[in-house]
């Protein structure tokens, strides 16, 4: 990751802090400001990707345990409560959470308890978040 994050500032692009990610204690969290044209900027962060990310950090983190943060995990699940789905106590992670949901709409429910509470929470994390389930 910060062979990625040394890639990307090399390539003349401003990244933000690094952030654990609260949702699955694994992933990376971190913004990257753009400019020039699109293209460029595509082409070069794409080929930072490629060479240091792409195979390393979704195969790391599907191989380990995802556990989501104790605060966060509560409040998701008081927040699928008031959307009448039903969280399980055993529940400790984003796919959990997404087991018990059985349509195309109780899934984005689940999405968006996870996104709103997530920011609401962790106000200093990047817009954009990542998520396996």
């Amino acid at each position: 990751m910060l062979r990625f994050v040394s890639c990307v500032r090399a390539a003349g692009y401003r990244v933000g802090p690094l952030h654990d990610s609260p949702i699955d204690g694994l992933t990376l969290l971190y913004d990257i400001t753009p400019s020039g044209p699109p293209t460029r900027y595509n082409t070069r962060t794409d080929a930072c990707t490629a060479r240091h990310l792409s195979l390393i950090e979704a195969r790391y983190v599907e191989s380990q345990h995802q556990v989501m943060d104790t605060s966060l995990r509560r409040a998701v699940s008081q927040c699928l409560r008031k959307r009448g789905l039903r969280p399980r106590e055993s529940d400790r992670s984003f796919p959990d959470f997404l087991a018990v949901s059985h349509t195309g709409e109780e899934k984005n429910i689940v999405l968006a308890c996870v996104i709103t509470t997530t920011h609401r929470l962790f106000p200093e994390l990047p817009d954009n978040i990542t998520m396996r389930g």
